[in-house]
């Protein structure tokens, strides 16, 4: 099995993983379970980026990958940057993804959850991001 090289975020982390294969059938696909309820291009300590704000409307934690892809003006992926998080039953978690380092522009931000075992259970989310 090869392994595979991702860069994780726009400071250059780098992480080595080996894929494993994961057969999902419709019924796995639980996109009731992170329900995204507000995202948006926003600022914190100085910093342009992309916030999303996830409702887990399951009884039980639930640990996730919440992914932002970031694509330029003609839709070339420019950035992906990945967080893990555990969100405990009924409850919402807001994450934010910096942009720093980026050429002026406007760029189109998507953002989904998926499990650890990379099954999808948000919907995708874009919002439009001008730096």
């Amino acid at each position: 099995m090869r392994s595979i090289l991702i860069v994780i975020s726009a400071l250059s982390v780098l992480l080595l993983v080996t894929p494993v294969s994961v057969a999902a059938t419709p019924s796995q696909f639980l996109t009731t379970i992170m329900v995204p309820i507000a995202a948006g291009e926003t600022v914190q300590q100085g910093h342009t980026g992309v916030s999303i704000t996830l409702n887990n409307t399951f009884r039980s934690p639930i640990f996730v990958f919440v992914y932002l892809n970031l694509a330029n003006a003609l839709g070339q992926t420019v950035s992906v940057q990945v967080v893990l998080a555990s969100i405990s039953g009924y409850q919402s978690a807001t994450f934010f993804f910096g942009l720093p380092n980026f050429a002026p522009g406007t760029y189109s931000a998507t953002l989904f959850a998926v499990t650890t075992n990379g099954v999808p259970i948000s919907n995708s989310t874009t919002v439009r991001v001008t730096i």
